[in-house]
């Protein structure tokens, strides 16, 4: 019987020892690492190079990135990576917010900044949507 009492205890003591709130974090900062990197390649396959970044001009470097593909063609790669950097920050919110309530003391504090943070980089994907959705509109356009 004290060996199964002991058991149990041991079973139970490591549970309760882990951090509950380290996966919900490691899986925002994932999230958040994978909307960053879609926003910086989208950024730089947008603008890289380009002094001032008209709507025009925009267009003409999608056209010449490559043969196989019309500009309108990588605007819609863009768009579609975009939703994809949205979904993954809708994600990273969710996990940052959940480790905020699970958390204590100093990581309950970076849980709560990086929602701040989360923010900044909400903002960043809506303007780069937002200018995609226009680009968009042009190739509909006669």
């Amino acid at each position: 019987m004290l060996r199964c009492l002991a058991l149990f205890l041991s079973l139970l003591i490591a549970p309760l020892g882990a951090d509950a709130c380290e996966p919900q974090f490691r899986a925002g900062m994932v999230a958040f690492a994978a909307a960053d990197r879609a926003l910086r390649a989208a950024e730089e396959t947008l603008y890289s190079g380009l002094g001032w970044a008209s709507r025009g001009r925009v267009l003409e470097r999608l056209e010449a990135r490559s043969g196989l593909t019309t500009a309108c063609d990588e605007v819609a790669v863009l768009r579609h990576d975009m939703l994809a950097a949205s979904r993954q920050l809708d994600h990273a919110r969710t996990q940052f917010g959940l480790a905020r309530a699970l958390c204590m003391g100093e990581n309950q504090r970076r849980a709560a900044a990086n929602l701040v943070a989360l923010a900044d980089t909400g903002m960043a994907i809506a303007t780069q949507t937002e200018f995609l959705n226009d680009l968009a509109a042009r190739c509909r356009s006669p």
